[in-house]
């Protein structure tokens, strides 16, 4: 996925091993080219499609994210999606558990990467004591959602087109987002 981008990954060298940053894991997969400089201070950063470099991890360097939003293609409610979620555990570190997704700070690019067409999918979004709130305690902006929703549309879907989201009955059944809860 990162082969065509440069920038900084999340990789460091630590006690003789290069590791992953979030998880202190040992890598076992590697592109660096001949010369990469291993030794605590020193961080990777993914140069070419084919090989990458270390530098110091003080250097100021452009760098690459990751997302980690899964659609599950199964159909449940949303409290069966909700728990799903919640039962996933990331390989590369199991003290970041899942949540069905908070969207309130991700973008459509991030979500068009997930090919949502033509679903419409459970999110982490609930109508409850009378607002809509995100899984993750933000708050949902009202202009996107009805102030006030029908009495069974307490549960919030992403459309199709990765931009509006849409109150549904909760017992309805639909595929949905997974996304690790930071």
């Amino acid at each position: 996925m990162i082969a065509p981008y440069k920038g900084w990954i999340g990789m460091k060298w630590k006690s003789g091993q290069w590791t992953l940053s979030r998880g202190e894991k040992k890598v076992v997969f590697n592109r660096f080219g001949s010369g990469a400089e291993a030794s605590d201070g020193y961080c990777a950063e993914s140069h070419s499609a084919t090989e990458w470099h270390s530098h110091e991890c003080s250097e100021a360097r452009i760098f690459l994210c990751e997302e980690r939003l899964n659609l599950v293609q199964e159909e449940k409610t949303w409290e069966e999606a909700l728990q799903h979620c919640r039962e996933l555990q990331d390989f590369a570190s199991p003290t970041y558990p899942y949540d069905l997704a908070s969207l309130a700070n991700k973008n459509k690019t991030v979500l068009d990467r997930v090919a949502l067409r033509p679903y419409e999918v459970w999110v982490g979004l609930r109508f409850m004591a009378g607002e809509w709130l995100w899984m993750n305690g933000a708050r949902a902006t009202p202009r996107r959602l009805r102030e006030c929703p029908d009495q069974q549309q307490h549960c919030g879907a992403v459309a199709h087109d990765a931009v509006r989201l849409k109150a549904f009955n909760c017992s309805e059944r639909r595929f949905f987002l997974c996304d690790i809860k930071w």
